[in-house]
Protein backbone atom coordinates (compact mmCIF):
# COMPACT_ATOMS: atom_id res chain seq x y z
CA UNK A 1 0.00 0.00 0.00
CA UNK A 2 2.72 2.46 0.52
CA UNK A 3 4.46 2.18 -2.61
CA UNK A 4 1.23 1.75 -4.61
CA UNK A 5 -0.92 3.93 -2.96
CA UNK A 6 -4.22 2.18 -3.04
CA UNK A 7 -6.55 2.77 -1.35
CA UNK A 8 -9.00 0.05 0.00
CA UNK A 9 -12.84 0.00 1.00
CA UNK A 10 -13.96 -0.73 4.57
CA UNK A 11 -15.03 -4.48 3.01
CA UNK A 12 -11.61 -5.18 1.01
CA UNK A 13 -9.35 -4.41 4.42
CA UNK A 14 -11.32 -6.60 6.50
CA UNK A 15 -11.13 -9.06 3.96
CA UNK A 16 -7.27 -7.96 3.51
CA UNK A 17 -6.95 -7.98 7.33
CA UNK A 18 -6.23 -4.74 7.65
CA UNK A 19 -9.41 -4.29 9.44
CA UNK A 20 -10.69 -6.35 12.28
CA UNK A 21 -14.41 -5.92 11.82
CA UNK A 22 -16.50 -4.20 8.86
CA UNK A 23 -20.21 -2.96 9.43
CA UNK A 24 -22.87 -1.79 6.88
CA UNK A 25 -23.42 1.88 7.51
CA UNK A 26 -26.76 0.65 9.30
CA UNK A 27 -25.38 -1.52 11.79
CA UNK A 28 -22.09 1.04 12.44
CA UNK A 29 -23.26 3.31 15.54
CA UNK A 30 -24.92 -0.14 17.17
CA UNK A 31 -21.64 -2.55 16.37
CA UNK A 32 -19.50 0.79 17.57
CA UNK A 33 -21.34 0.50 20.77
CA UNK A 34 -21.11 -2.82 21.44
CA UNK A 35 -17.20 -2.65 20.75
CA UNK A 36 -16.86 0.39 23.37
CA UNK A 37 -18.51 -2.03 25.66
CA UNK A 38 -16.41 -4.74 25.36
CA UNK A 39 -14.08 -2.95 25.82
CA UNK A 40 -14.86 -0.67 28.82
CA UNK A 41 -16.00 -4.10 30.76
CA UNK A 42 -12.05 -4.53 30.47
CA UNK A 43 -10.08 -3.88 33.41
CA UNK A 44 -8.82 -0.55 33.12
CA UNK A 45 -5.62 -1.21 34.43
CA UNK A 46 -5.03 -4.31 31.80
CA UNK A 47 -6.01 -1.65 29.09
CA UNK A 48 -3.69 1.15 30.39
CA UNK A 49 -0.55 -1.68 30.97
CA UNK A 50 -1.14 -3.10 27.56
CA UNK A 51 -1.22 0.48 25.90
CA UNK A 52 2.39 1.38 27.63
CA UNK A 53 3.53 -2.02 26.63
CA UNK A 54 2.75 -1.61 23.16
CA UNK A 55 4.47 2.55 23.36
CA UNK A 56 8.00 0.91 25.95
CA UNK A 57 8.33 -1.96 22.68
CA UNK A 58 8.50 0.51 19.29
CA UNK A 59 11.02 0.02 18.07
CA UNK A 60 12.71 -2.76 19.48
CA UNK A 61 13.71 -5.82 18.28
CA UNK A 62 11.53 -9.55 19.26
CA UNK A 63 13.91 -10.47 21.66
CA UNK A 64 13.91 -7.03 23.68
CA UNK A 65 9.72 -6.46 23.41
CA UNK A 66 9.48 -10.12 24.59
CA UNK A 67 11.83 -9.34 27.36
CA UNK A 68 10.36 -6.16 28.16
CA UNK A 69 6.82 -8.42 28.03
CA UNK A 70 8.59 -10.92 30.84
CA UNK A 71 10.69 -8.70 33.40
CA UNK A 72 8.76 -5.64 33.41
CA UNK A 73 5.43 -6.43 35.07
CA UNK A 74 2.97 -4.06 36.17
CA UNK A 75 1.79 -6.29 38.78
CA UNK A 76 -1.95 -7.24 39.68
CA UNK A 77 -4.93 -4.81 38.89
CA UNK A 78 -6.62 -3.92 42.48
CA UNK A 79 -9.57 -5.72 41.59
CA UNK A 80 -8.02 -8.58 40.24
CA UNK A 81 -9.21 -11.63 41.82
CA UNK A 82 -12.98 -10.31 41.81
CA UNK A 83 -12.33 -10.27 37.86
CA UNK A 84 -10.19 -13.42 37.85
CA UNK A 85 -13.24 -14.94 39.39
CA UNK A 86 -15.71 -13.35 37.07
CA UNK A 87 -13.65 -14.67 34.19
CA UNK A 88 -14.09 -18.41 35.25
CA UNK A 89 -18.16 -17.95 35.26
CA UNK A 90 -18.40 -17.06 31.83
CA UNK A 91 -19.73 -19.81 29.52
CA UNK A 92 -17.04 -21.61 27.12
CA UNK A 93 -17.62 -22.55 23.42
CA UNK A 94 -16.98 -25.58 21.75
CA UNK A 95 -13.09 -25.23 21.99
CA UNK A 96 -12.72 -23.73 24.97
CA UNK A 97 -12.72 -20.14 23.83
CA UNK A 98 -14.01 -17.16 25.83
CA UNK A 99 -18.07 -17.02 25.16
CA UNK A 100 -20.09 -13.10 25.35
CA UNK A 101 -18.35 -11.76 22.03
CA UNK A 102 -20.46 -12.85 19.18
CA UNK A 103 -18.39 -11.01 16.55
CA UNK A 104 -18.51 -14.01 14.50
CA UNK A 105 -21.78 -14.80 13.62
CA UNK A 106 -20.11 -18.79 12.96
CA UNK A 107 -20.47 -19.00 16.42
CA UNK A 108 -22.97 -17.19 17.75
CA UNK A 109 -25.21 -18.74 20.45
CA UNK A 110 -22.85 -21.72 19.86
Amino acid sequence: MMFTSRQYSGSEAHEIHLANFCFSDEQFEAELARLSADILANSWYSTRSRSGALLQSDGLSLRDSHALEIFKNEGLSPNAAERVAEFFKRPKLEYGYEAPIDWFPQRAGG
